[in-house]
Order: C-alpha cells, then structure tokens, then sequence
C-alpha cells in the first residue's frame, strides 16, 4: 500500500460509484478491518452483518479521507483477535 502512487489511488476513487465487483469487495473488507471495534458484538444470529448496498457509502468516505493510506499501515493486526468472527 505505501507504493500506491497518487494516480492509483485516484483512479480507484474515479471507480467508487459502480466499481468492478472485486475493487467492491475488497474497500469492504477494508472497511471491515479498518473498523473492526464495531463489530465486538454480534447480533442476535451470532452473526457480524455488512450490508454492501446500504453500507457502501461507508466505503466511499473511506476512500476519500485523507488519512486512509496512514491508517492502513499504521493497522494493528492484532486488533482483530478481538472480533475472531469478523
């Protein structure tokens, strides 16, 4: 991610509107990640939920903070053996 020139990412935010399904796929997982302290409790299911359509706009802000490549490489790892059913 550090090598990602400003051109790359500009080009993936060009996308966000209706990107491919795998770019789709994978800001949410970013997403995910990124804000993994959301999901300690599981719902009623025992189930974590992400709904793309409604939480897409989440994604889309993502991407145009200024601070999304900082807090990629500065994530910790091990935030996310506190959410093992992310």
């Amino acid at each position: 991610i550090e090598q990602l020139t400003k051109n790359q990412l500009s080009e993936i935010k060009r996308l966000m509107r209706n990107p491919p399904n795998i770019i789709r796929r994978t800001l949410a997982a970013c997403w995910l990640i990124l804000h993994s302290e959301r999901f300690r409790e599981m719902d009623s299911d025992g189930l974590n939920q992400f709904d793309d359509h409604l939480d897409w706009h989440r994604c889309q802000r993502m991407m145009v903070d200024p601070g999304f490549v900082s807090r990629i490489i500065d994530f910790d790892p091990s935030r996310l053996d506190e959410v093992p059913f992310l």
